[in-house]
């Protein structure tokens, strides 16, 4: 073959080679480690969920495989706090974006074979094989949002369990209560973290209490983003906030004798992935009282339903109408309700928020409520 024939093929191949069409040719990849965390949610000591397996697919595809067979058993209540645990650790992928989801074992609990894949211990009981109780599981969970690998980059991802509507009892079922949270999948280097803690007048940390963290909208209206129950020294951590958002922090902790006044702090801004910090002072105690709510008509087995309790607080140089409590309601035959225990005497603004299939959950504002010490008041809501 002369040289002229040679010369336009030796071309078309270096030019193939060069834009990596040769057969021995390898697609860029990077690494991903995945997480599992949870917010906490007050009415629960205990939260044990099984997982079978993690699985993964492009944003543009369809078609989902296994990123990781786990076959353990978690205490969400034990993610919470910023202790999360590690899924998988450095599992190569193609570049480019993922979903995730999760698809939970609903044969058995893989770290106590006594009890069910999903079980339940309620805020106050502390045996799991004396008082837990069966929570239905779904067959998967998919995450919102996704993750982008990078060519030889070690990305590090957390599945976020969300607090708002964890478990929710049905009398109607034979297993009353059915897992109902939501999942978010987060690229920990663009989240933040807050670091703290709540104490009385007199400096002692205070157990047990929930810490909310919340945004504005244009409107001024509060939403709860993340949430965490103090320790036995009165310390929180908020994990997995997204970076560019202002968050105010607000609690109003309960007990069955002392009512602690509900508090915030000035905003934080959370312009960077990295810790800061917050102090919350519940300057006064009082006898408590109680709230009790009714709402029809009661949520289907599909929905989640929860109650948010507002008051305006100092926030620094400006008041703001923050969330100080949330708990999930009961669904009886015709009614869901729900009693907010604790509560310090004073007026608060109720909301119902409920959730269809894990969608975006619809806002119902009731008229404010008076709550006087040591005793009981009610509310009732219908949804239209």
């Amino acid at each position: 073959m002369s040289s002229k024939h040679l010369l336009p093929i030796t071309l078309f191949l270096s030019t193939l080679l060069a834009c990596g069409g040769g057969a021995g040719s390898t697609p860029s990849t990077g690494t991903l480690t995945l997480k599992l965390g949870s917010d906490s949610h007050a009415n629960y000591a205990s939260a044990y969920v099984s997982i079978e397996k993690v699985e993964y697919k492009s944003t543009d595809s369809s078609s989902w495989s296994t990123l990781a067979t786990i076959n353990a058993s978690y205490d969400l209540m034990a993610l919470q706090n910023g202790h999360e645990v590690t899924l998988t650790a450095d599992s190569t992928l193609k570049t480019g974006s993922y979903n995730v989801r999760i698809t939970w074992g609903t044969d058995h609990n893989y770290t106590y074979p006594v009890l069910s894949p999903g079980t339940l211990l309620l805020a106050g009981k502390s045996s799991l094989l004396e008082d837990g109780l069966e929570m239905n599981l779904p067959t998967r969970t998919t995450a919102t949002g996704s993750l982008t690998v990078t060519k030889d980059t070690a990305t590090i991802g957390e599945i976020f369990i969300q607090g708002d509507q964890l478990a929710q009892k049905h009398s109607s079922l034979s297993t009353p209560y059915t897992f109902q949270a939501t999942a978010e999948l987060l690229d920990l280097s663009t989240h933040a973290r807050i670091l703290g803690q709540v104490t009385d007048a007199g400096g002692t940390g205070i157990a047990g209490a929930e810490v909310l963290a919340e945004t504005l909208d244009g409107s001024l209206t509060a939403t709860v983003k993340r949430r965490a129950v103090t320790d036995a020294s009165g310390n929180f951590v908020l994990a997995g906030l997204a970076m560019g958002e202002d968050y105010y922090l607000a609690t109003q902790p309960s007990g069955s004798a002392l009512g602690y006044s509900a508090t915030s702090t000035s905003p934080v801004t959370a312009s960077a992935a990295t810790d800061y910090s917050a102090a919350l002072i519940c300057a006064s105690t009082a006898t408590p009282g109680t709230l009790g709510v009714t709402i029809s008509p009661a949520s289907t087995t599909t929905q989640g339903t929860w109650v948010e309790l507002r008051q305006t607080l100092a926030t620094g140089a400006a008041f703001r109408t923050l969330v100080v409590r949330s708990q999930i309601v009961d669904t009886g035959s015709s009614t869901d309700t729900t009693s907010l225990t604790g509560l310090y005497p004073g007026s608060y603004g109720v909301t119902l928020k409920r959730s269809t299939s894990g969608g975006s959950p619809v806002a119902t504002i009731s008229s404010e409520k008076s709550v006087t010490a040591g005793s009981s008041a009610s509310a009732t809501i219908t949804i239209n």
